[in-house]
């Protein structure tokens, strides 16, 4: 499922935690997984794919902003899409979920 692993490459973008030593990484690393496998159950496929078009689009922007760090002083660093917001909402009790199971802090 080609979704599945890009949402697992471009949630880095929109939820984040420190990451410090080996094991933080992969606390981090097992937290995203968590998160995808918990999109992919509770998001319908036509809701999966919109969530993964909206985490790219905004994934891309990101990039293109940090090539142009003037850009970034002229208008300020990317801002997600209303969409994306939303559908981080929805999936907000996951990540929460998750977060716990694995006793890690993020931020989004």
């Amino acid at each position: 499922m080609v979704a599945v692993e890009s949402i697992a490459e471009n949630l880095p973008v929109v939820i984040y935690a420190d990451i410090y030593d080996e094991e933080s990484e992969s606390k981090y690393l097992k937290f995203i997984e968590c998160v995808t496998n918990g999109a992919v159950d509770k998001l319908s496929p036509q809701e999966l794919s919109s969530f993964n078009k909206e985490l790219q689009a905004f994934s891309e922007k990101v990039d293109q902003a940090l090539g142009n760090m003037e850009l970034i002083l002229q208008s300020g660093p990317p801002r997600p899409s209303t969409e994306l917001l939303g559908f981080i909402k929805t999936l907000q009790p996951i990540i929460e979920g998750c977060e716990k199971k694995l006793g890690i802090r993020v931020e989004f």
